[in-house]
């Protein structure tokens, strides 16, 4: 006589298609927990070898520039802020410095201060001069400017400068420095030039 099968799958297969499924979702899991994260610090940083930094006093409604001339004749400052060898971070303007929160509003940053990084060695003269932009603060206010230079491979302060400024369209070399082939700086000297207005393009 012959005997009807159970209806359904038959538990052997069963079996075995569950555990290929567990497998299979088990490699997807220790997969997925393996691949790191990629976050924007991860990309690739051009090397600094000096700072540039240029501050003077916090609130002031002032807007002071930094320019800086490399050995090439080539300039950086607020309308170029790049070079091949060069990069100024932000323009710095006075009253109007400010960052735009995710709310929408805006919040004053107090600080003053523009930097200049030299992403690789280039020898020769660099000049260091800063500029009076625009005078927003009440007449006879003064500015107080602090300007250092630091080698960043080895770490060293190269130069540091003050000066104070309370005219609008001033402009005062701060530093002239000289670096070798090897990266050392040889001089620090002070050799008045003048960059606004001819500024390399």
């Amino acid at each position: 006589m012959r005997t009807r099968q159970a209806s359904g799958i038959p538990a052997p297969f069963l079996d075995m298609a569950m555990g290929v499924i567990f497998v299979f979702l088990a490699v997807i899991m220790i997969s997925t927990v393996d691949e790191p994260k990629k976050s924007v610090t991860e990309a690739p940083v051009p090397k600094a070898e000096f700072l540039i930094q240029l501050s003077w006093d916090d609130n002031s409604q002032d807007d002071i520039d930094l320019y800086v001339r490399s050995p090439d004749k080539q300039v950086v400052y607020f309308s170029r802020r790049q070079t091949p060898l060069m990069f100024l971070d932000a323009d710095n303007l006075g009253i109007n410095n400010a960052v735009n929160m995710p709310d929408g509003s805006i919040t004053p940053v107090p600080t003053r201060r523009e930097v200049v990084t030299v992403r690789a060695l280039m020898p020769g003269e660099y000049v260091v001069n800063a500029h009076f932009y625009k005078k927003s603060s009440p007449p006879g206010t003064v500015d107080h400017l602090v300007m250092n230079v630091t080698k960043l491979n080895p770490f060293a302060e190269v130069t540091r400068a003050e000066a104070t400024f309370d005219t609008q369209g001033q402009e005062q070399t701060l530093a002239n420095f000289t670096v070798e082939p090897d990266g050392k700086v040889t001089s620090v000297f002070l050799a008045p030039v003048a960059l606004v207005g001819s500024t390399s393009s």
